[in-house]
């Protein structure tokens, strides 16, 4: 039959559509092509070479020059193949490039949807071992997969995806290993980009307990579970491990550059040494490290005792002006950097929560020119709770106080939260107006622990505000300026913490406290950091930026990842802190935290770690300081002693074994 002139549309896959215009004679109707024709036409499929020419192999017997001609040609061949291929699909996607709806609907979607939707362009037709993934689709699927391996088999059921043995192979090539990694802090210097206001930044370090347990790793052939910082090895099986993180303090990124496996706690002295490896590798590359953040265990105190110790006598040897909070961390060409040591607030805060527990504080301050004593005691805080609790059961002054806050056997004594409640404006104002005569219902010296809490709470809204802003209610709360009352707070605050003392209740209490020593060394730290920063040219920051919550959030998501297997042993840690670097562990906030989320950006992608050349394996233990002990000498007395009842025993036991299989 002849049918008119006009467009006919070769039917093909959805998103391929050609067109053409025929000619006015008749034809039969055109076989349906589909993709794989289209891109790859018969008529365009070769004959054997050998069959061009005429040759049939079976009957042809080649000399050794011949056949590495033929293998050769075979090669070329098979190589014009693919580039024809290749040529054709990218034909195909120019045109469907120049379609204007195709192109506005591909700005549209976010950088994850266009790698997802190109990849299940690029790979629906292929078969699944030809399939093809990038390296950004490979680290989006991980996150799916880490999130949730059952959600990920259910969409790779509905979507092409890649295999879980891929995604197994793909985390294997990421070197990951104790130790400072300087090629993720070179990767860091890089994306962080050159503006110096984002290259200030904070060393954050602290550890996490995990569970004593040797592995074997038969692909590398070592043993996992010993005392290792990436150097030396020993022969102590590790219980913590410490982990170091840098974050910016104006843009917000964070990333963890370095960590150890170790014996209880890390010692002072590999604290030290990480300490100024990781300032000067990041000086180095360009990032201003100008302060550090940990907690108040005994090993951080005494390492940055000896780098303070250190600091001054080189200061005192160059004649220089002895600063007693500044650390200097040798750099090369006689140069140095210099960080301010800080603790972190919201542990001082808890901390000192604690011992008003315990024990009444004395303290001294300030009215209208004159200093004054007073005694602040926890019994006032439980009576002003009972008291709101029993008179005000529908409208409470203190809603938010329970038994967990003030009950010394119900209290949580980790949870910051719970300390910063107590230790606020709100129950110092009901304090306060309990102990009023008119009102009696404490006694007048309840005053000094109402103005003991204001005083705290001022205190740690100055040292823990910033990212919100300048909308925040209380001032305190906003950035650190040139004009704003922050400076104020912190001297004062110095002078408050230098005169305070607890009340010891028998001789072995010590009247001062660690938590003392470290809040006034912190708010110390603070006033150098403002002037440090107000030299450089930066007159505002955000003092948030100076505590250990993204590394907090980090152990969080790491006891998250296991579920209930809350304690990992050194072999699950590694996968756990390899997962969550390439999955940017910022996106999440881990529910039940002890702190609050944080919104810092991880910097280093999955790319950048498989771009890094891998490890050599220590197959010889050159690294390893424990050495087996000396052999016995055969004519010990004691091995005799000890050999024979073993040998007797495992007798006993095998005939044991032997009669019951017989019977």
């Amino acid at each position: 039959m002849s049918r008119q002139s006009g467009p006919v549309v070769e039917a093909g896959p959805s998103h391929f559509l050609t067109y053409d215009i025929e000619s006015t004679e008749t034809e039969e109707a055109r076989p349906i092509k589909t993709q794989r024709e289209h891109l790859l036409p018969t008529e365009r499929k070769h004959k054997p070479i050998l069959s061009q020419l005429g040759i049939k192999k079976k009957k042809v017997a080649f000399s050794e020059d011949e056949m590495k001609l033929y293998s050769l040609a075979r090669s070329l061949r098979n190589r014009v193949r693919k580039l024809e291929n290749v040529r054709n699909q990218l034909k195909v996607a120019r045109d469907i490039a120049k379609d204007e709806a195709v192109r506005h609907l591909i700005e549209e979607l976010t950088p994850v949807q266009q790698r997802f939707l190109e990849s299940q362009l690029r790979n629906y037709k292929c078969k699944s071992k030809a399939r093809s993934f990038t390296f950004e689709d490979k680290a989006d699927a991980i996150a799916i997969h880490k999130s949730s391996p059952r959600t990920y088999r259910l969409l790779s059921k509905m979507f092409i995806l890649p295999s879980e043995r891929t995604l197994k192979a793909t985390l294997g090539k990421v070197s990951i290993r104790p130790g400072i990694s300087n090629h993720m802090i070179e990767v860091l210097s890089r994306r962080v980009g050159p503006n110096e206001k984002d290259r200030i930044c904070v060393l954050i370090f602290d550890e996490i307990q995990i569970q004593p347990h040797l592995d074997y790793l038969p692909h590398e052939d070592r043993v996992i579970g010993f005392e290792d910082d990436g150097t030396t090895r020993t022969g102590e099986v590790a219980d913590h491990v410490a982990v170091f993180m840098i974050r910016g303090v104006y843009r917000r990124w964070k990333q963890p550059v370095a960590f150890a496996f170790c014996k209880s706690a890390m010692k002072a002295s590999n604290i030290v040494s990480f300490y100024k490896q990781i300032v000067a590798a990041a000086t180095a590359v360009g990032l201003n490290i100008v302060a550090s953040v940990c907690d108040m265990g005994s090993n951080n105190i005494k390492a940055i005792n000896a780098l303070l110790d250190h600091s001054k006598r080189v200061r005192a040897s160059e004649d220089d002006v002895v600063q007693d909070n500044v650390i200097r961390v040798p750099l090369p060409d006689n140069q140095y950097q210099e960080v301010i040591p800080l603790f972190d607030p919201p542990h001082l805060l808890k901390a000192f929560r604690n011992g008003l527990l315990e024990r009444d504080c004395q303290f001294t301050y300030v009215v209208r020119g004159q200093q004054k004593r007073g005694v602040a005691k926890w019994a006032y805080i439980q009576r002003v709770v009972k008291i709101d609790r029993e008179k005000n059961r529908v409208f409470r002054l203190l809603p938010k106080i329970s038994a967990q806050h003030v009950d010394k056997f119900k209290i949580r004594k980790m949870k910051v939260k719970l300390a910063a409640q107590v230790l606020s404006q709100r129950v110092a104002a009901v304090i306060n107006e309990f102990a009023r005569p008119e009102t009696g219902r404490l006694p007048p010296d309840a005053y000094y622990t109402a103005k003991l809490l204001l005083e705290i709470d001022q205190i740690f809204d100055s040292v823990n505000g910033g990212f919100g802003g300048q909308s925040e209610k209380k001032k305190l709360r906003r950035r650190v300026t040139q004009n704003s009352s922050h400076y104020r707070t912190w001297v004062e605050g110095k002078r408050l913490f230098s005169n305070m003392a607890f009340l010891p209740k028998n001789a072995e209490d010590r009247p001062r406290p660690k938590c003392l020593m470290g809040w006034q060394r912190t708010l110390e730290g603070f006033c150098l950091i403002k002037n440090s920063l107000q030299k450089l040219g930066f007159t505002q920051f955000p003092a948030r930026a100076f505590n250990q919550d993204p590394l907090e959030n980090f152990f969080g998501q790491i006891r998250q990842y296991g579920v209930r297997y809350t304690n990992p042993t050194c072999k699950a840690f590694v996968p756990f802190y390899k997962s969550l670097l390439i999955r940017n562990f910022s996106a999440y906030h881990s529910r039940g935290s002890n702190c609050e989320g944080d919104d810092d950006i991880l910097q280093v992608t999955i790319r950048d770690f498989l771009s890094e050349p891998p490890e050599p394996v220590d197959r010889d233990g050159s690294r390893d300081q424990w050495h087996p002990p000396p052999p016995v000498d055969d004519d010990s007395d004691d091995l005799d002693a000890y050999a024979i009842p073993v040998i007797i025993g495992w007798w006993k036991c095998w005939n044991m074994i032997v009669k019951s299989t017989e019977g």
